[in-house]
């Protein structure tokens, strides 16, 4: 049974959407880091100038600066303050860290105009997920079966992280949270005990401490390793991108690598990225967004919800294959006209766009080979004509591969960065203040919440896709069927252990410092620093 929505629910999405508003995000970003420059400029707190005539550029786009300030405006409020306002009251450090990260956003922009994006995305990335997925099941796979295995030991033996061990037993972030929670209320009945109860309350904390000693002693290694692999990745990325200047001033190269990798990387990036429920909620938010863009479906009747005759279901058939001949003669018209105008490729691509990773992750992520084999089998000999058959029109720099290639990065676009960042703040940050204590866990039973994740990506699948996927269970009516949901059920389960996707995060970051600082490949973080200082 659906429970009843609640009437704060419209309230908190009009907050959310406040919070996010142009006015409120200007206002943000002048209280948190325009005070500073003010001081400087001897201007007036009620300063109206544009925040570019104030803060330095960080991008070659004025809208990404906004969004890309909004977050750090929120990091220096609730994070830099806190301890280094009982430091000294000096502001001027704040500057610094602005400037620091202008120089380094300035030198990835120009880095990631080289860059294959479409590659990266689509072929690089999708590798990574790929290998995550296939990992996850492999390893929790055998959960049923005797002998039973530990899910995330096998996991981390498939994808090794050298700095991601000791690795935490199977649920020990789940009971390390409900004792959290429960501490006060263990603590207030324990008061209220006889004298007699209390000692042997106490003696049995006490064996209890001992016994979880060594479970929380590898608890703290493996935070301790997270930290410094976390600072060593931002020492590198800071020997490459800032200027010599820069890195000759070592307080403020350790204030500001501190600042990255504890709280940007650490309890942002990692932390929070690889919490389920966040997970499912940004799939919400994000199936949401989608729907909204959809039209409408058309109005029925009692009569038109009837089963028609076979004879009318013909005539639907005929008509709709008709008219996918039709779209099908017009896409071959504008591809045989447009495709002799349409650009080459960087002559960096090695990879077709057919071939990029990004198919082979989406069917094993839907499982399609075990569910619909043949359609499997289908597509790939369809892929494997299209790219290696006669006229190699899908080849490596063939007319359909640039013509593909084009629409990628059409729907690439630069304009998606400062919304998706928008939408990132406000999944992270709601009403642009981090998540308290009682949020870091899930608002709902996990269970719950990846249901109405489920139920929300099956809201998406067009109907006739379903009907193939799905099989006889799928139905268009609403609520969806329980088999249809148990199934998208299934394949989001590659989300709900942290551990695990600490590994996949960890991963990405990994490939884009990479991709976007090649000299790591080459040289190690002293041999860097040693060679920018001389």
């Amino acid at each position: 049974m659906t429970a009843a929505p609640s009437p704060a629910g419209p309230l908190r999405r009009s907050r959310a959407a406040e919070a996010l508003s142009p006015r409120a995000t200007q206002a943000l970003i002048r209280r948190n880091l325009c005070a500073w420059a003010q001081q400087q400029k001897q201007a007036p707190a009620t300063c109206l100038s544009a925040l570019d005539e104030v803060l330095p550029p960080l991008t070659s786009r004025n809208d990404v600066d906004v969004e890309i300030y909004a977050l750090l405006a929120i990091v220096v409020r609730d994070f830099v303050r806190t301890w280094y306002g009982g430091i000294t009251p000096d502001e001027d450090f704040y500057g610094e860290v602005v400037h620091l990260v202008a120089h380094c956003t300035r030198a990835l922009e120009q880095r990631l105009r080289k860059l294959d994006v479409e590659a990266l995305l689509l072929h690089d990335l999708a590798e990574i997920v790929d290998q995550h997925v296939q990992a996850y099941r492999a390893a929790h796979g055998s959960v049923g079966h005797q002998p039973r295995v530990d899910g995330r030991g096998a996991y981390h033996a498939l994808v090794p992280l050298p700095f991601l061990v000791p690795v935490p037993p199977d649920g020990q972030d789940e009971e390390a949270s409900g004792q959290d929670e429960d501490k006060t209320n263990l603590d207030e009945a324990a008061r209220d005990k006889e004298a007699s109860d209390q000692d042997e309350a106490a003696h049995d904390k006490e064996a209890s401490d001992q016994d979880k000693e060594p479970s929380d002693q590898d608890k703290d290694q493996l935070r301790n390793n997270e930290a410094m692999h976390s600072q060593l990745l931002v020492q590198a990325a800071l020997a490459v991108l800032l200027p010599t200047e820069d890195l000759e001033n070592p307080c403020l190269t350790a204030l500001v690598s501190h600042l990255l990798s504890d709280l940007v990387i650490g309890a942002l990036v990692v932390e929070k990225a690889t919490q389920p429920w966040l997970l499912l909620e940004a799939i919400c938010s994000l199936s949401a967004a989608l729907r909204s863009k959809q039209p409408p479906p058309p109005w029925q009747d009692d009569a038109s919800t009837r089963r028609p005759s076979r004879i009318l279901a013909l005539v639907h058939a005929l008509v709709h294959a008709a008219l996918c001949l039709v779209a099908l003669a017009r896409w071959l018209l504008a591809f045989t006209a447009l495709a002799p105008s349409l650009p080459p490729r960087r002559s960096s691509s090695s990879t077709a766009v057919l071939d990029f990773a990004a198919w082979r992750c989406a069917a094993n992520l839907l499982e399609l080979r075990g569910r619909k084999p043949w359609l499997t089998g289908l597509l790939d000999l369809c892929r494997c004509a299209a790219v290696h058959g006669p006229g190699r029109l899908a080849g490596l720099h063939g007319s359909l591969d640039r013509l593909l290639s084009h629409h990628i990065h059409t729907l690439l676009s630069p304009s998606l960065i400062a919304p998706s960042l928008r939408s990132l703040r406000g999944l992270v940050f709601p009403n642009n203040a981090p998540l308290g204590p009682s949020s870091l866990r899930a608002p709902e039973n996990l269970d719950a919440l990846r249901r109405r994740a489920a139920a929300a990506l099956a809201a998406l699948v067009p109907n006739a896709l379903g009907r193939i996927y799905f099989g006889p269970c799928w139905s268009p009516s609403s609520p969806l069927p329980d088999a249809v949901l148990d199934h998208v059920e299934h394949l989001l389960a590659v989300l709900d252990d942290q551990y695990c996707n600490k590994h996949l995060v960890y991963s990405i970051i990994h490939l884009f410092l990479v991709k976007l600082l090649p000299e790591l490949e080459e040289k190690g973080v002293v041999d860097l620093w040693a060679e920018r200082l001389g």
